[in-house]
């Protein structure tokens, strides 16, 4: 009941910045342009690609990527229980599934509707037209190429996971011999290779390779990824997620499901733990360790801590001597130990009270709206300003929309292109998303965006400009103290991040409007 509820309401949860900027880019490519090139934006093609699809299919709007990403939902939770009913029964199925659900639903609306998710949608599938099969199939091979080409597509970081289709073809080496496995192989690679291939000779149709290699190839490795850097803490942040988030209690369940698995398939075993050791590396390598980068991650152990879970349940609720929910497994478990069995149940009461308490919450936020009418507080606690009611960013597109036409250009000085989307005005160029103009470190790169920004912002001023207000850069110069002062604050950059946009927004234009913490100039 919580998760119908909460997937009802989820189709009014409004952009976060994330898929504001994605969705503005996506729209570009509708209208002809280029990712990078007519529309920056530090994500691969490929989640670019989805956002366009999602515009085609449902048009402008904020609802349509929130129902794709529902019906992604029930593509990875049908792929789970494919892959669950080759170890355990009916009961694991719905546990993995409702886990993977819950522990989904708990997120907010910035890290919901993220590309990350739908790239761990189809490496699940990927790993269900694997270990669902006894003997290595060429066509699943080819598919699951594909799958994780298009992934690598979205993050490049996601070519980790072609170790699975490498390591699905060694496990079967002896039993389907040289010949079968390299049919395998090289299906897997021509699958994993086309999707790629296809979109670099799009981009080289098009004229964009270099855009497109300018952001990935020097932009990310200089002033986004840093990989070089503080490994260690790396990995105490990786260890602080699976003893201390919300996977923490369903570590010890998602082993013992590790371990029914092992005792069917050493096989499988292997590749569960490959599928878990690759999603947490990627993180590894991004180094950021945003909520939603973890999303690869969610149906792997969804999938053991259920087969766990599911075990667990049989154990303490059957009468009599108790047989493991699987359909091949028939080994008897002792049950004469009450300790034992109230630590159990105790684990699997914190498992399912803390699965459930974050979309709970949603719902719980959501109802005292409707019973009291008044849904600015509701808005306010899930989405800041995003908020359809009191947020600045709808404000903003309504303010837009009222006074300029569609080919007004707006710069929203910050990472807030979904004000260019929704309110449908042309950014400054490719800079809907400002971010190569004002991060360090100060490379060539950035000078020649710099240069390109300036230029275009000459040539063809936009009509109204928006950006951080003056007392607010005044007390926290620093971005990350501005972060500290709230949503839109941390979104939003000064004027003076870019000194030559500060004097050209003096001489040109004049202060129009105060919204929130923004300041609205309209050109002179």
């Amino acid at each position: 009941m919580v998760l119908a509820v909460w997937a009802v309401a989820y189709l009014t949860w409004p952009f976060s910045n994330d898929q504001g900027n994605l969705a503005w880019v996506g729209d570009v490519v509708l209208s002809g342009g280029m990712p990078f090139r007519d529309a920056w934006d530090v994500k691969g093609p490929g989640a670019h690609l989805m956002f366009a699809f999602v515009e085609m299919v449902f048009g402008r709007n904020e609802w349509g990527v929130r129902l794709f990403d529902l019906v992604m939902l029930a593509v990875s939770a049908a792929c789970l229980r494919s892959i669950v009913r080759e170890y355990a029964g009916r009961g694991a199925m719905r546990w993995s599934v409702v886990l993977f659900l819950l522990w989904y639903a708990s997120l907010d609306h910035h890290n919901t509707a993220q590309p990350d998710a739908w790239a761990g949608v189809m490496i699940t599938g990927t790993v269900a037209l694997m270990v669902t099969r006894t003997r290595l199939s060429t066509i699943s091979g080819f598919v699951s190429g594909v799958l994780i080409g298009y992934c690598a597509l979205i993050k490049p970081t996601y070519l980790l996971f072609f170790a699975l289709p490498l390591l699905d073809g060694w496990c079967h080496l002896r039993a389907e011999g040289v010949g079968r496995t390299v049919r395998f192989w090289l299906a897997s690679g021509v699958g994993l290779v086309l999707p790629i291939a296809l979109c670099i000779g799009w981009f080289w149709y098009r004229g964009a390779l270099d855009d497109w290699i300018a952001v990935h190839l020097h932009w990310i490795p200089s002033s986004y990824a840093d990989v070089s850097a503080a490994w260690l803490n790396r990995g105490q942040y990786l260890l602080a997620f699976l003893t201390t988030e919300r996977f923490a209690p369903a570590i010890p369940l998602a082993i013992g499901g590790l371990w029914l698995v092992r005792q069917q398939s050493d096989r499988d075993v292997v590749m569960l733990v490959v599928w878990i050791a690759a999603a947490a590396f990627g993180v590894l390598v991004q180094g950021h360790f945003y909520e939603y980068h973890w999303l690869p991650i969610y149906p792997p152990l969804a999938l053991l801590a259920g087969i766990g879970l599911d075990a667990l349940w049989v154990w303490v609720t059957d009468d009599g001597p108790v047989r493991l929910a699987s359909p091949t497994t028939t080994g008897r478990v002792p049950r004469d130990l009450p300790v034992v069995t109230s630590i159990a149940v105790t684990l699997a009461a914190v498992v399912l009270l803390g699965a459930v308490m974050g979309p709970f919450l949603h719902v719980y936020r959501l109802s005292g709206a409707v019973v009291t009418g008044d849904f600015s507080d509701y808005e306010r606690i899930e989405f800041g300003p995003f908020a359809h009611h009191g947020g600045v960013f709808p404000e903003l597109v309504d303010y837009l929309q009222a006074r300029t036409g569609p080919a007004d250009g707006v710069l929203l000085w910050g990472s807030a292109a979904g004000v260019n989307y929704l309110s449908d005005r042309p950014a400054v160029g490719p800079f809907g998303f400002i971010q190569p103009l004002v991060d360090p470190p100060d490379t060539e790169l950035r000078r020649q965006y710099r240069a390109r920004f300036m230029a275009r912002l000459t040539s063809v001023p936009p009509r109204y400009i928006v950006a951080l207000n003056t007392a607010a850069c005044s007390r926290s110069p620093s971005p990350d103290e501005r972060k500290l002062m709230g949503q839109a604050q941390g979104l939003m950059r000064c004027l003076d991040d870019l000194p030559p946009l500060s004097a050209f927004v003096s001489a040109r234009f004049v202060k129009d409007r105060v919204v929130g913490p923004l300041e609205v100039w309209r050109v002179r």
